[in-house]
């Protein structure tokens, strides 16, 4: 019984935002609030989010090393998924900050860095085994010429969605005075 070849002619994976894409700000954030609009953006924008890394480092005079991956998927249709990818490396240190209303709040200080990724993965496992596997793949890539633009647009756009939502919330974009 011989192996099946892998189709070569069609990419399974199109990278649309490299995974280098990249904010680094020195800010002083809540990571509990920045995690949880990061589910809310996932899941509003029906992505099925999973923490593939979680990594902390104290450091013996104080200070960690925070590092994490998240991974989102939707399900684009039957040959197609769009994937975010953010990957957090931040040096930080937990700081007291008194609020307006005279409460404290415990956050977190230092460089923040963000890379950013998204690709669509597409199921091309779909012709392994059959004949003619190259072709096949080729001409339904033709036939669906359309729609995988659509879909390049429409995830390209909503990475830059996730972007600008990532400055806003730390606050990488200035206000501006009235």
């Amino acid at each position: 019984m011989g192996m099946s070849k892998k189709i070569k002619s069609v990419n399974s994976k199109e990278d649309l935002v490299g995974m280098g894409y990249k904010i680094k700000i020195n800010t002083t954030t809540n990571f509990g609030h920045l995690y949880k609009e990061i589910y809310y953006w996932m899941t509003h924008h029906h992505y099925k989010w999973h923490e593939l890394t979680y990594g902390v480092i104290e450091f013996p005079k104080g200070g960690k090393r925070l590092e994490i991956l998240w991974r989102g998927i939707k399900h684009a249709d039957d040959y197609s998924d769009y994937v975010l990818e953010v990957h957090i490396a931040a040096g930080i240190s937990d700081v007291k900050v008194e609020l307006e209303n005279g409460k404290t709040a415990k956050l977190q200080n230092g460089t923040h860095e963000f890379r950013i990724g998204a690709t669509i993965q597409k199921n091309t496992d779909v012709w392994d085994g059959k004949p003619f596997a190259e072709t096949q793949a080729k001409l339904y890539e033709m036939m669906i010429r359309d729609r995988l633009e659509h879909q390049k647009d429409e995830l390209y756009t909503e990475a830059h969605k996730f972007i600008d939502h990532m400055k806003m919330l730390l606050k990488y974009y200035p206000e501006t005075d009235k």
